[in-house]
C-alpha cells in the first residue's frame, strides 16, 4: 500500500473539489431546463402565499431548491405498487 503524506492528500483533495465545482456548470450549460412541475410549482406557491412576506429573495430560491429537489422521492414512493390489502409492518 502507498503512502500518501497529508500535504498530498490535501493538494489532491482540492484539486477534485474544484473540479467538482466546475463540471455541473459545464453540463447546466449544455442541457436545456426541465419543463415546470406543476405539483412543484402549486408546493411553492402554497408556502409563498403563506409566508412570502416574512421571507428574502435568498430564502425563496431555497425553498425552490429544496421542493424541486424532494420531488424525485416522492414520485420513487408513489411508483411503488401496493394494494389497499397490503399493511404496515
Amino acid at each position: 500500500m502507498r503512502r500518501v503524506s497529508r500535504r498530498a492528500f490535501a493538494r489532491d483533495a482540492v484539486i477534485v473539489a474544484g473540479a467538482a465545482a466546475v463540471m455541473p456548470n459545464a453540463l447546466a450549460a449544455e442541457t436545456p431546463p426541465a419543463p415546470p412541475n406543476p405539483e412543484v410549482e402549486a408546493r411553492i406557491q402554497w408556502i409563498l402565499t403563506k409566508y412570502g412576506s416574512r421571507l428574502n429573495d435568498a430564502q425563496r430560491a431555497d425553498i425552490r431548491r429544496l421542493i424541486t429537489g424532494g420531488q424525485s422521492s416522492i414520485d420513487a414512493m408513489r411508483a411503488y405498487p401496493l394494494d389497499n390489502s397490503v399493511g404496515p409492518t
